[in-house]
């Protein structure tokens, strides 16, 4: 962390020298004359000539390293609304839906159990609205999405441009860089600081988090969602593990896919069934619950229901192997898409399919968020739902960014892409992070248990999010950008670094 403030420094220190180097320079430009311009060349000419020495190269790729931990330019790529060329609009939209949903259900399930009467809350559990509360989890499925789109575009356009010489260090390699610095900051951050942040009678007085001290490397090595919830350090960073987990396989599948294409088709359809069965066995052998959905029938006994939860979190919600369906639904659309634009066939629907499609996705939506509204309790029916839930939403989600993709739906294209979301959407990853630790502050501080109110319910979410995202822009700048501008630059670096060896042969 202290690395990354000193560099912060330091490559500010080099862009402000510059500003007001050249401002200056500017101001006590002299008028030209033919005897200034003689000596200009000249001048030009010997700084041209050293710039061929080694000393020089190596000055400048210092300032160029250094300029990647600039707070003043990281600040304002976190802020720009322009978009990038090959950024897909309607991506940011999402990111950022899904990232606020996220927190307003960990912000509701903190505020109901610090509550002192949680029948308080029944009149709005019997709106079939509140469904669309109690089923939020489904953003982290569009996070899967996005992700295993996002993986699979750019590996079929770098594996076919490439006829399949893919360096497996670098792919490997940049996704572990992408995400693992600011990681394990904020890890840190919580394991030994975050005792410090505040006070209160339910506030931790240790040096360093237990749990962290002991399991902490279970998160570096992305395989924490293999733990039980209580041995994790953050335990809302099984999302992390698992999204790792499916993008080293992941080759597995899309190479196949490239290849021999009805080998790829079997083998992800095949895992998407065995992701279906899984889900529907374990509910079944353990009696598990469906998340928060008849969260109503269990009022009167809160904390039982609390345990039923855990249990389904650990056994089912967290697993790979039972959340690798959205994925690969992406992978599906990417090659499809991809493989249309390699062919220029069109991807033009015709009003009957695209009528079809919205009424399937509507009926897909319907039964992910609303078909347990005030249904009892079967495990059989609770099996089937949880075996196929998933999968249904993000073919849902996957028709919605097909539509957007090919042209076919603009006003839900132009809603999702609008650029002021652009802010909001880079800073999802360190939102993500970050959010959990706000929450705790906010919730250990408190003296008492809660009574409700209208004016809490609303106010509580409105201020987590906003402290939340203040919070990771920090964050962002000071550690998330800088790595982003590294791999970019180690990037600049290969394609000269290979370009030179090209031009010698």
């Amino acid at each position: 962390m202290l690395a990354f403030f000193g560099l912060a420094t330091l490559g500010t220190s080099i862009t402000a020298y510059e500003f007001y180097f050249k401002d200056n320079e500017k101001k006590s430009a002299p008028r030209k004359n033919p005897y200034n311009e003689k000596i200009a060349k000249s001048t030009l000419k010997a700084l041209e000539e050293s710039k061929l020495s080694a000393g020089h190269d190596f000055l400048e790729n210092c300032k160029s390293f250094l300029k990647c931990f600039c707070i003043v330019k990281n600040g304002s790529k976190i802020l720009s609304t322009a978009s990038i060329e090959g950024q897909i609009g309607c991506f940011q939209g999402l990111r950022v839906f899904s990232n606020v949903s996220i927190m307003c259900v960990h912000i509701g399930f903190a505020y109901i159990s610090v509550l002192r009467h949680v029948k308080e809350i029944k009149f709005f559990l019997d709106l079939r609205a509140s469904h669309l509360a109690l089923n939020g989890t489904f953003a982290v499925d569009v996070f899967f999405v996005i992700s295993g789109f996002l993986n699979a575009n750019a590996f079929l356009h770098k594996y076919i441009k490439s006829n399949g010489n893919i360096s497996w260090f670098y792919f490997y390699f940049k996704r572990f860089a992408r995400l693992t610095p600011v990681y394990m900051i904020v890890l840190g951050f919580n394991a030994t600081l975050f005792a410090y942040t505040g006070t209160g009678t339910l506030w931790p007085t240790y040096d360093t988090n237990p749990v962290c001290h002991k399991d902490w490397w279970w998160h570096l090595l992305y395989i924490n969602n293999f733990e039980n919830s209580d041995k994790q350090c953050m335990v809302w960073c099984w999302y992390l593990a698992a999204d790792m987990q499916f993008y080293i396989i992941s080759p597995l599948f899309m190479v196949p896919l490239i290849r021999w294409p009805r080998l790829g088709y079997a083998l992800i359809f095949a895992c998407i069934s065995g992701s279906c069965v899984a889900s529907f066995l374990l509910t079944y052998q353990y009696n598990l619950i469906d998340g928060f959905s008849r969260f109503e029938f269990h009022l009167d006994d809160s904390q039982n229901f609390m345990i039923k939860l855990w249990k389904y979190f650990d056994l089912v919600y967290t697993k790979p192997y039972t959340r690798i369906g959205p994925y690969f639904v992406a992978i599906l659309l990417a090659y499809y898409l991809h493989k249309k634009s390699l062919n220029k066939g069109t991807t033009k629907n015709s009003a009957v399919t695209l009528s079809c499609g919205w009424i399937v996705t509507a009926l897909f939506i319907w039964v992910c968020f609303f078909s347990l509204y005030k249904k009892e309790e079967i495990i059989m029916v609770t099996a089937l739902y949880n075996g196929t839930k998933s999968l249904l939403y993000s073919c849902s989600l996957a028709w919605m960014i097909y539509l957007c993709l090919t042209g076919q739906s603009e006003f839900l294209n132009k809603c999702l892409s609008w650029k002021y979301f652009l802010p909001l959407s880079r800073l999802s990853y360190c939102a993500y992070l970050i959010h959990p630790l706000i929450l705790a502050k906010l919730f250990l501080e408190a003296h008492d248990l809660m009574d409700f109110s209208y004016t809490s319910m609303i106010w509580f979410p409105l201020y987590v999010c906003g402290i939340t995202y203040a919070v990771s822009f920090i964050v962002s700048m000071l550690f998330e950008i800088p790595v982003l501008n590294l791999l970019d630059w180690l990037g600049k670096k290969k394609v000269e670094k290979d370009s030179n060896v090209s031009h010698l042969d």
